[in-house]
């Protein structure tokens, strides 16, 4: 009789045990459900100089996710390319980016937020903080310090094509050297893991190669330091192998004949 009733005892102990710690788990997963839905924003991208609104820009973010188990990672934890969302500037230079949200038990700590249109040389990267969700952190250098510009409401982004400094009056590294890396790595990784992804954002790839491979030269001259030319080139080399056939490179032929009065002009092409 008292066997039976440490049994039930026991029993009654295990559920509870039990039921404490799906409880416990639950909870810790809405913990971490919050960690990772990123506000959406909407604003205006301006030419710094004449205060005239920029049409066609981009407005790109790339973020990285978490998975769950990456949490128990001894080693550290390592993330995987989650999402890239585009976004372009109408005639007014308007945009709208929507938010990032994912509830699958990982978190996302971040996303990469560029601003760009072809003829700058200069394009703006900035951090979305998973922490600080409804601001973005210039990020001229990731551990460093800068401006901060609050979401809320209709946010104005300026471009130019004269040399930036941080707020230390330091000169800052040009955006699109982490864009271009950014861009190559989440190419590779949705070309090999996510096909539907890469399929809908295949465009998006061979227009901004197409930006860097045009504008090299020039963006090239904004780095500072001869390492940072280097990281281009190679960055550049990389993605251009990657693409992998995607771009093809066609030759013209444009016949040139004189006329009556000795003046050349296009006859065909």
């Amino acid at each position: 009789m008292e066997d039976r009733k440490l049994l039930k005892i026991s029993a009654v102990s295990t559920v509870s045990f039990t039921i404490q710690f799906v409880f416990i788990f639950l909870i810790s997963y809405a913990v971490c459900a919050e960690g990772f839905v990123l506000s959406g924003f909407q604003g205006y991208v301006l030419d710094k100089e004449s205060g005239k609104p920029i049409e066609n820009a981009y407005v790109i973010c790339f973020t990285d996710y978490y998975s769950f188990g990456q949490r128990f990672n001894l080693g550290g934890p390592n993330s995987r390319p989650d999402s890239m969302q585009i976004a372009k500037t109408d005639k007014n230079g308007f945009f709208i980016m929507k938010l990032y949200k994912k509830y699958s038990g990982g978190w996302a700590d971040e996303r990469s937020v560029f601003f760009l249109k072809e003829g700058y040389i200069y394009a703006l990267e900035y951090l979305q903080l998973s922490k600080k969700k409804d601001v973005l952190r210039d990020n001229p250098f990731i551990y460093r310090p800068g401006e901060e510009i609050p979401l809320k409401g209709t946010i104005k982004i300026y471009l130019s094509n004269k040399e930036r400094k941080d707020i230390n009056g330091e000169v800052m590294i040009n955006g699109y050297l982490g864009l271009l890396y950014r861009t190559r790595y989440y190419h590779d990784y949705f070309k090999d893991n996510n096909k539907a992804e890469f399929k809908r954002l295949k465009p998006y790839f061979l227009e901004l190669y197409k930006i860097f491979n045009e504008h090299s030269d020039t963006i090239m001259k904004t780095f500072s330091e001869p390492h940072l030319v280097e990281n281009w080139r190679n960055e550049l080399n990389r993605y251009r192998e990657s693409l992998n056939g995607q771009i093809r490179e066609i030759t013209y032929f444009i016949y040139f004949v004189k006329d009556e009065n000795g003046l050349w002009k296009i006859e065909s092409f």
